[in-house]
């Protein structure tokens, strides 16, 4: 809540983070995304991707400019069925 605006509220946090700064990403921000080795990265700005493909010498043309639609709760829960 900030204090010179009351009706501001918290940022929706989408539970992902940015693969080189770590920075939390927020709902409705939009990332790069790609598959590298085994993992979903997700990268928040030009600069980080250009770190990151630099750092472990990843196809740049690898990584696609996509918006958080949802939390990772949600996304994990169309990708594990209900047992």
């Amino acid at each position: 809540m900030d204090k010179y605006d009351p009706q501001a509220q918290e940022p929706e946090l989408s539970g992902f983070q940015c693969a080189q700064c770590m920075r939390d990403i927020q709902v409705g921000e939009e990332v790069w995304r790609g598959d590298f080795v085994d993992f979903e990265v997700y990268l928040d700005s030009v600069g980080c991707l250009a770190m990151f493909t630099s750092k472990y010498e990843a196809d740049i043309d690898e990584f696609e400019f996509t918006t958080i639609e949802g939390t990772e709760a949600d996304c994990m829960s169309k990708t594990i069925p209900d047992l």
